[in-house]
C-alpha cells in the first residue's frame, strides 16, 4: 500500500472568513456601481449587477485558492504520520502513541481527517474539492487506518476511531425533522398553489446537500 501522499489541503477558517468577507465586499461593490451610474432601472441595472457582482465573485474564488489552500505531502510510517507543507518546508510530526483518536468527518464540498492527541490539541487535515483538485484523499486515509490497526495490535494504549457527526443518532434526526419541513412546504405550494420561492428552493437544495452527506457517511 501507498505511503506517500500528495494533497491540497484547505484552511477552513480562514475559508470562511475571507469568502463571507469577500462576498459582502462584492454585492456591495454591485449595488454602489449601479447607484453612481444612475442607470436608467430594468434590465441594464440588472445586467451591471450580475457583471460586477460576478465579476467580483471570481476574485474572491481566485483569492481563496491562492490563500487558503496548502500543497502538503504526506507520510504514513508504521507509528507516525509525517506532513510536510511543500511551500513552507514547515514539517509537523503526528506520532500515533500520542494520539488519542481520530475521526474522518465529511464537510462540504470536502472531508476532515481529525486527530485528538492525549495533550489535547488537534490536528486537521481538510480538503475542498470547491476549490479545485485536492489529490487522493481516500487512499490517505486508508493508510493511516491500516497503520493505526497495526500500531494498534502492538501497543497497549489502543487509537480509537471516532464518529463522525453524520453516524450520529443526531444527524438522522435532524435528517428526518428537515425532510418533514420539505415536504410539508411543498404540500402547501401545492395545495394551496403558490408560487415557488428562492428560499424554498435553496431550502430543497440544503436538504438534498445535507442528505448526500449523511448518505455518504453512512455507507462508508
Amino acid at each position: 500500500m501507498r505511503s506517500q501522499f500528495e494533497l491540497r489541503l484547505c484552511n477552513y477558517t480562514l475559508f470562511a472568513w475571507l469568502g463571507f468577507v469577500g462576498l459582502i465586499v462584492s454585492i456591495s461593490l454591485a449595488v454602489l456601481v449601479v447607484k453612481l451610474s444612475n442607470l436608467p432601472k430594468g434590465n441594464l441595472q440588472f445586467i451591471t449587477l450580475l457583471l460586477v457582482g460576478g465579476s467580483g465573485f471570481y476574485i474572491v474564488y481566485r483569492l481563496l485558492k491562492e490563500v487558503v489552500m496548502s500543497t502538503v505531502l504526506l507520510t504514513v510510517k508504521p507509528d507516525l504520520l509525517v506532513i510536510k507543507y511543500l511551500s513552507t518546508d514547515e514539517t509537523i510530526v503526528v506520532p500515533f502513541a500520542e494520539v488519542a483518536s481520530y475521526r474522518d468527518e465529511f464537510l462540504r464540498d470536502g472531508r476532515e481527517l481529525r486527530f485528538r492527541l492525549h495533550s489535547g490539541r488537534k490536528v486537521k487535515l481538510a480538503i475542498n474539492s470547491f476549490l479545485g483538485p485536492t489529490g487522493d484523499y481516500d487512499g490517505l486515509l486508508q493508510s493511516v487506518q491500516r497503520a493505526i490497526s497495526e500500531f494498534n495490535d502492538t501497543h497497549p494504549v489502543v487509537i480509537c476511531r471516532e464518529k463522525s457527526f453524520f453516524e450520529k443518532p443526531f444527524a438522522t434526526v435532524l435528517l428526518i425533522v428537515i425532510s418533514v419541513v420539505v415536504l410539508l412546504g411543498a404540500s402547501d405550494i401545492i395545495i394551496k398553489q403558490k408560487p415557488l420561492t428562492g428560499n424554498f428552493i435553496s431550502a430543497v437544495g440544503a436538504c438534498i446537500s445535507y442528505a448526500g452527506m449523511w448518505y455518504a457517511a453512512r455507507f462508508r
